[in-house]
């Protein structure tokens, strides 16, 4: 397939919208190899941000939860009502000893 013959495949493909590239490469003397070697990499690229996007919503949304739980441990935790149950149940946690071991 000649050169000129994919340009005008190109053209036709981009005149329907569609993104083409077109280079020229070489096995026998590596001509064109780093740019066939990006070529190559731009699909990789793209999934791997794909990737990170979804990744970085659900630390989002794991966030946001993590703060809403946070905010209602706050309001609802108090240290003096924690002390008297823990006073009620066990007595010595609550005035610093240890407890029997057993």
């Amino acid at each position: 397939v000649g050169l000129d013959e994919v340009r005008l495949l190109a053209q036709k493909f981009q005149a329907e919208k569609k993104h083409v590239d077109v280079f020229e490469t070489s096995m026998l003397n590596c001509y064109g190899m780093k740019v066939l070697y990006h070529h190559f990499c731009i699909p990789f690229l793209k999934l791997k941000r794909k990737t990170l996007e979804d990744q970085i919503l659900r630390t989002q949304e794991q966030m946001e939860a993590a703060k809403k739980d946070l905010g209602l441990f706050i309001a609802s935790n108090d240290y003096a009502d924690y002390i008297e149950r823990v006073q009620a149940s066990r007595p010595e946690v609550a005035q610093g000893r240890q407890p029997p071991s057993m």
